[in-house]
């Protein structure tokens, strides 16, 4: 079956994931959430689409969990030790690394990894940012991305990390924006997605070797990069421009293509693809 780009793979609502494994047609499944939480949500899935990530809702959430049909569900969230909240937002394309958000005892949010059982890892923040939450993950789990940011989320920035650098601000796609966030890296590593943003929002790619590259959008508009294919050549997301509303789009190679909506939708957006591109969601 073709698989999604798995650093941040795809968002489930509720506590329901799909799978189409063995079944031309498909099959529902309930994740279930952890005694004493009101729900939970799937955030991410693995490259085979055979495992899944994300919370147990509580207030304001509760434990992350791993799961799988074959194993149900593993509330790594409820280890000895673990910080209370631990949402986790995206899993490694082989499924062995989760990366997300956990309350710590500095009393706000921090980005973590996760690789089992006495592996959990806060990752940090930067500057004077106090909170951080780590959005995706590279294929083997070896670079998480996401973004730091004040309390407030007034101001952001992108970041980077690896165990070898730490975390590192990947910074402004354009002079004159305060606000940037990694959205999603492709499996091999090497490409981050996202958006700066000052008057308004761009979407941007990043690589070691060119630093930031901005995508053009419709005219007069912003722009949003959610996810990117597993070389990092095609990247989705959505653009507004001065008479568009906001429209599902794919940059391919840097060019722009419109995916458009159909006569009952006001408005799309794309939030992941397959990892040779072809299937957008």
């Amino acid at each position: 079956m073709t698989t999604l780009s798995t650093a941040r793979a795809v968002s489930l609502a509720a506590v329901i994931a799909f799978s189409a494994v063995g079944s031309a047609r498909g099959q529902f499944f309930l994740t279930g959430y952890a005694a004493g939480t009101g729900g939970s949500r799937v955030y991410g899935l693995s490259a085979d689409g055979r495992i899944a990530a994300g919370a147990s809702i509580n207030s304001p959430a509760g434990p992350g969990f791993t799961w799988t049909s074959a194993g149900g569900r593993n509330d790594f969230g409820l280890e000895s030790g673990m910080p209370t909240t631990t949402t986790a937002y995206a899993i490694s394309g082989d499924g062995a690394t989760v990366t997300g958000s956990a309350f710590t005892s500095s009393g706000a949010p921090r980005a973590f990894r996760y690789r089992g059982p006495g592996t959990f890892q806060t990752l940090g923040t930067i500057g004077n940012f106090a909170v951080s939450a780590g959005n995706a993950t590279s294929g083997d789990g070896s670079v998480v991305v996401g973004q730091a940011k004040d309390a407030n989320d007034f101001s952001s920035i992108a970041f980077r990390w690896t165990q070898a650098g730490g975390m590192q601000a990947l910074g402004f796609a354009r002079s004159g924006d305060f606000y940037s966030s990694a959205r999603d890296i492709s499996q091999d590593g090497r490409t981050i997605v996202g958006f700066s943003s000052g008057s308004n929002a761009a979407a941007f790619s990043w690589t070691q070797d060119t630093g930031f590259r901005v995508l053009q959008g419709f005219a007069g508009g912003g722009s949003n990069a959610e996810a990117v294919n597993a070389n990092g050549t095609i990247i989705c997301g959505s653009s507004d421009g001065t008479s568009t509303l906001a429209r599902a789009v794919v940059w391919r190679d840097g060019v722009m293509q419109n995916l458009g909506a159909r006569s009952d939708m006001v408005r799309t957006v794309a939030d992941s693809l397959s990892d040779d591109g072809l299937v957008v969601v």
